[in-house]
């Protein structure tokens, strides 16, 4: 064993394990005992000291309502400092988004950015299909002696409707295929300049079968309309050159136009508001300058000699004014 020193107090080394990964709320550079928690000064064994995080293992077969039944009473007879606290558990894997818990000690997210951003990315996916359809259809009419002649000689709708269908997908599958390239090349650097730990793992079964609907989806709905329009025209009238069927045609063409707009006006409308907001955010005076601000984490010895501590830090000719508080102002 390797001994090692903390502080002013010695250590013994017994295990090695490796550092957690980038998207695990158990960040730690080392882990103690309690007794050497309470060696150092923290109280441990005290009721109304709230300050730990408790981390069970239950077994599969476990019953998660009936045991936080049992569990939730522990505390009424026990001088907490909060009234009326209870014990609830809560699964590992709703912590980042849904953890509710007051000065949690991860770095949680918000439910609602997940939803704005999976709402933005619907509508430019929206756009997209409906910019297909209508380029698609508009092209229709080089093809549509192609078409024609096809049917001449035999070839039924559904055959047609296959033809559209796997082009379409043939396209929508090359474009996944560069984008994902291109975001593999361009996400180290997206992490190095925004502090963020985003992967894209291609072997995760959740990852693959999201992309597959996905691909699934955006090709019947990129390629549905125009398979069956086209599909659907008589050979005499694409001879003719009319590759149109009635008003109904047209008037969903108009239709398609009109929610492409409105969709790309809501977005620029939205993008908008958010850039208003995030200038707002980093230009609000937010009553300190944060610029100039030191955060020195102190353990209960010195907090219990705090005026000692405070009265040799103001001596310091580099130091404006100090004080004391149970938590960083910005978290």
């Amino acid at each position: 064993y390797k001994r090692q020193v903390y502080d002013q107090y010695e250590i013994e080394v017994s295990g090695v394990v490796k550092d957690p990964p980038g998207n695990s709320h158990l960040k730690f550079e080392w882990i103690g005992t309690m007794e050497f928690a309470k060696e150092i000064g923290y109280t441990v064994d005290y009721w109304k000291n709230s300050t730990f995080y408790t981390y069970i293992l239950l077994p599969e077969e476990s019953n998660f309502d009936i045991i936080e039944e049992k569990i939730s009473g522990i505390l009424d007879d026990k001088p907490t400092l909060e009234e009326g606290a209870k014990l609830r558990l809560q699964p590992l894997s709703e912590i980042h988004l849904s953890s509710g818990i007051d000065f949690e000690n991860a770095d949680i997210g918000n439910k609602n950015y997940v939803y704005i951003f999976l709402s933005a990315a619907i509508f430019i996916l929206a756009i997209a299909c409906i910019n297909f359809m209508n380029l698609t259809t508009a092209r229709s009419v080089k093809r549509a002696k192609e078409i024609g002649m096809r049917k001449v000689v035999g070839a039924r709708r559904k055959h047609i409707i296959f033809q559209f269908l796997t082009e379409t997908g043939t396209m929508i599958i090359i474009s996944l295929v560069i984008s994902i390239l291109i975001i593999s090349t361009i996400l180290p650097f997206f992490n190095q300049s925004t502090g963020k730990s985003l992967s894209l793992d291609l072997l995760n079964y959740e990852t693959l079968l999201g992309f597959i609907a996905l691909t699934i989806i955006t090709i019947l709905l990129s390629g549905f309309y125009p398979a069956f329009h086209m599909s659907s025209v008589m050979p005499s009238n694409i001879m003719k050159g009319n590759t149109e069927n009635g008003t109904g045609s047209s008037r969903l063409k108009q239709i398609m136009v009109i929610i492409q707009f409105i969709t790309s006006i809501v977005l620029m409308i939205g993008s908008y508001a958010v850039y208003n907001q995030v200038k707002y955010l980093q230009n609000k005076d937010l009553g300190y300058t944060k610029e100039n601000i030191i955060y020195v984490p102190i353990n209960n010895n010195i907090r219990k000699h705090f005026d000692v501590f405070k009265n040799e830090l103001s001596d310091h000719s580099n130091i404006v004014s100090l004080t004391s508080s149970s938590s960083f102002p910005s978290k």
